[in-house]
């Protein structure tokens, strides 16, 4: 129930920023980049990597500059996705079954949580897209309308396509 709350006071706290006299809900884009850090990108204040488009973009939007995350990607995502840390979703590790044994086990602790946020963003009329590591599941299962990831390999298979190629395989 505080997973429901939260997550339709964040849509209602986007929707609310939407323009005077703008007929629909504003855009929403979510990066999330594995392997940095915020003080990594330029909007952040770093020096090392250039990030032009994604300072542009910030320069423009509204950041939360006060997020955390753990320290590999399935209990990251998993508690972006269902607004529960890793004690309540039960995904506290990349692959949590044995070697070999498949993706069933994240999978169905993903799913087991009755609101994610793609399915609450498509409910709320988004169109939603996925694309780059999703891990043990597919963009349709989580609630994207539309996305990359499928079930083959251990990242989704063509969703990785985006971070090593860049944007053509989306167009």
């Amino acid at each position: 129930m505080k997973s429901l709350i939260a997550l339709l006071c964040l849509l209602s706290t986007i929707l609310s920023l939407a323009p005077e006299g703008n007929a629909g809900p504003p855009n929403v884009i979510l990066i999330i980049s594995d392997d940095q850090g915020f003080p990594d990108y330029g909007f952040m204040g770093g020096k090392n990597v250039r990030t032009p488009r994604i300072d542009k973009l910030a320069a423009g939007s509204l950041l939360y500059t006060r997020g955390y995350t753990l320290p590999v990607c399935s209990p990251s995502l998993a508690t972006l996705l269902t607004g529960h840390y890793p004690h309540v979703h039960g995904i506290t590790g990349n692959d949590l079954g044995k070697p070999g044994a498949g993706r069933a086990r994240l999978t169905g602790r993903l799913l087991k949580h009755a609101l994610l946020l793609p399915k609450a963003l498509s409910a709320a009329g988004y169109l939603t897209f996925q694309t780059d590591k999703l891990w043990n599941t597919t963009f349709s299962e989580v609630g994207f309308t539309a996305g990359m990831t499928g079930t083959v390999g251990r990242h989704g298979g063509a969703g990785l396509k985006v971070g090593r190629e860049g944007l053509k395989p989306i167009y």
